[in-house]
């Protein structure tokens, strides 16, 4: 099939590999453009921008995809199918009618559970043992489409959301691959979502209401933050305490009144206050 691609993120990148493998091409792809980024705040590529990018692949940078100019050039480009994964942009009515075989994206986690821009962060919050990645068809609410596929895979205990963001990228590469050729070849199924079931994954850092408590994390171990609903596990860390902030040029010595102390005994500073010279000299 001739497919579209519409993505941002790095999630979507071993996807893209795999679809380069297979027997399907992409014919025209779709990413929010570059964004400031880095010390000097210069416009920096999404990752899928800079994929596209080193392979000469034909590339929109838009902030709405749902724009009629970007409407126009998607259905120039022919496509049979348009893909989404780690997107960033609400989809339209009319791009999701478009191709003739329709619009499907990747998900992580297994729908109708964490529906939202975050279920890896809130998998992890929520002390999942468990969770995976869903294939769905793009509809008018948000992730609540017909389920194509479903693959499922373990947390591990300690397991960070990164870590578990990389797995699951590389899960669904052969997923989709294996979806588009059903989908080619008329025997997927497309079963819908119990919709009473449906969870929320919301962007924000913290549940409304909940206030996350951050604890320091020992030399290398894992930190944790505590919360109403579970457990947060960070990265390990290879400092015991952050280093003290380093300021530059360096300011210069202070004269000091000290007297040259006694061994064993730290100096003591004659400089007094105002209102501690004027109680001595009452004295």
């Amino acid at each position: 099939m001739n497919l579209v691609y519409l993505g941002s993120g790095q999630f979507g990148i071993p996807s893209l590999e795999a679809i380069e493998r297979s027997s399907h091409r992409i014919q025209l792809m779709v990413s929010q453009p570059a964004s400031p980024a880095g010390r000097g705040r210069r416009p920096h590529p999404t990752p899928v921008a800079e994929w596209a990018a080193r392979r000469n692949m034909p590339l929109i940078e838009t902030p709405c995809c749902n724009a009629p100019p970007v409407i126009e050039h998607v259905a120039a480009a022919g496509g049979d199918l348009i893909v989404v994964i780690a997107f960033g942009q609400r989809i339209g009515r009319t791009l999701i009618d478009l191709p003739p075989k329709g619009i499907i994206n990747v998900h992580a986690s297994l729908l109708p559970k964490y529906r939202g821009a975050a279920p890896i962060n809130w998998a992890i919050i929520n002390g999942e043992t468990r969770t995976g990645v869903s294939i769905i068809t793009v509809c008018d609410h948000i992730d609540a489409g017909d389920v194509l596929a479903e693959r499922a895979t373990d947390i591990a205990p300690r397991e960070t959301a990164g870590e578990l963001h990389d797995r699951l990228a590389e899960l669904a590469a052969p997923l989709l691959v294996e979806t588009l050729d059903r989908i080619a070849d008329g025997t997927a199924t497309y079963t819908e979502q119990d919709h009473s079931r449906a969870t929320a994954a919301p962007s924000s850092t913290s549940p409304p209401g909940c206030s996350i408590s951050v604890f320091p994390p020992r030399p290398s171990s894992g930190g944790s933050a505590a919360c109403g609903t579970g457990r947060v596990r960070a990265a390990p860390s290879t400092r015991s305490r952050p280093a003290a902030p380093f300021r530059w040029p360096l300011p210069p010595p202070r004269s000091s009144s000290r007297s040259t102390p006694r061994r064993g005994r730290p100096a003591r500073s004659t400089a007094t206050c105002a209102s501690c010279a004027a109680r001595a000299r009452s004295r």
